[in-house]
């Protein structure tokens, strides 16, 4: 499924939807989703298309591969997105924030 219509479903009442995406970190998922809904041809500013992730998305989760195995390096809550400072408001659950 396009990372836009992902960020759609998000926020039209259904009650829920996994996701992945490749980044280096937690917060850093959250800038290239923004870029993947961007470069999707989607016709909102960009503070828009991040006040849309900031309102869909619940829980970050970041995985790294160590060794072969997948562990889980850090858990997010993402409480809100403030678009004056153009930053998430994100609660370290888990892990090295």
């Amino acid at each position: 499924m396009k990372h836009s219509t992902s960020l759609q479903a998000l926020n039209t009442g259904h009650s829920g939807t996994l996701s992945t995406i490749h980044a280096n970190s937690g917060p850093q998922s959250l800038a290239r989703l923004t870029t993947c809904v961007m470069m999707a041809g989607v016709e909102l500013p960009h503070r828009a298309v991040r006040s849309q992730i900031g309102d869909g998305l619940h829980v970050l989760v970041h995985l790294e591969r160590r060794q072969g195995k997948r562990i889980v390096t850090q858990v997010f809550a993402i409480k809100a997105y403030d678009a004056v400072l153009d930053r998430y408001d994100l609660e370290p659950l888990h892990g090295n924030a």
